[in-house]
């Protein structure tokens, strides 16, 4: 706000308006059941037993599945009881053809476009958030679905993720895959 207002002489006429979503669910999808949990998670290929790591967006380098799929490959070399879901498009197919390729594709699941209707219950599979959005000039509102589930969310240390998810977020400064990676296990 303040490089419209200095720069182009509208001091005092320019507001931030907030983004948000209005998540009304009814509470079955908000809090799925042991059984459907199970049964999402059989049809998904993700096992029964392991803590499972989420990745919600498009499939593009500025919102962060480069970083993503990179923490994901460190720390398949230090422990084998995770499995990472993604959910976003386009190319999810080719992301997934590589990943088979490296040996790792029994540790993903690649949930490719999902319909908004049905976000809380694959997000509800998840134990942890990772959100390692680059982007400096576009809000990450996944994160209020991350909070509607209880869901914890490691971000980078962006302005936007800290209006969003204030002292709940575990930031990250951008581009440290150690810690992301640390922060993750």
């Amino acid at each position: 706000t303040a490089f419209l207002e200095n720069g182009f002489g509208l001091n005092g006429r320019v507001k931030l308006i907030e983004e948000g979503l209005k998540i009304e669910l009814p509470e079955d999808k908000l809090a799925i059941s042991l059984t459907e949990r199970k049964a999402l998670r059989k049809r998904l290929g993700i096992p029964e037993a392991v803590p499972v790591i989420l990745y919600l967006g498009l499939l593009y380098a500025y919102q962060g599945i480069d970083d993503f799929l990179g923490m994901a490959r460190e720390l398949l070399s230090k422990r084998k009881d995770i499995h990472f879901l993604i959910i976003g498009f386009p190319g999810e197919k080719e992301y997934e053809k590589k990943i088979r390729e490296e040996g790792l594709g029994s540790y993903f699941t690649f949930a490719g476009r999902v319909c908004y209707e049905e976000i809380s219950l694959f997000i509800s599979l998840a134990d942890i958030a990772v959100s390692p959005k680059i982007s400096r000039t576009e809000s990450n509102s996944k994160l209020y679905h991350f909070m509607a589930q209880g869901i914890h969310a490691i971000v980078y240390d962006l302005p936007i993720n800290h209006r969003i998810l204030g002292e709940a977020g575990i930031y990250v400064q951008p581009g440290d895959r150690e810690r992301l990676i640390s922060e993750t296990e």
